[in-house]
């Protein structure tokens, strides 16, 4: 049971941190994006989709385009 209050105990701090340091993070680095492929006219994070492209192929021939393009927005 301590393990589970411990855990959740990380993660809000992990919250607090990011919702803090995030803004002035993101005003130094910009995010990077790219045209989402097979998604005529949207664009994503290239971040997000170099870091795991098979996920976006999966959601992409599974849910269809637009899921694809709200998961790997940002």
């Amino acid at each position: 049971m301590g393990a589970v209050f411990s855990l959740l105990a990380v993660a809000a701090v992990a919250a607090i941190v990011s919702f803090v340091v995030g803004p002035a993070v993101a005003s130094v680095c910009p995010l990077v994006t790219m045209v989402a492929p097979g998604v005529a006219g949207q664009v994503i994070s290239r971040a997000a989709f170099l870091a795991n492209p098979q996920l976006y192929f999966a959601v992409l021939h599974k849910d269809g385009g637009l899921a694809a393009v709200r998961m790997f927005a940002r």
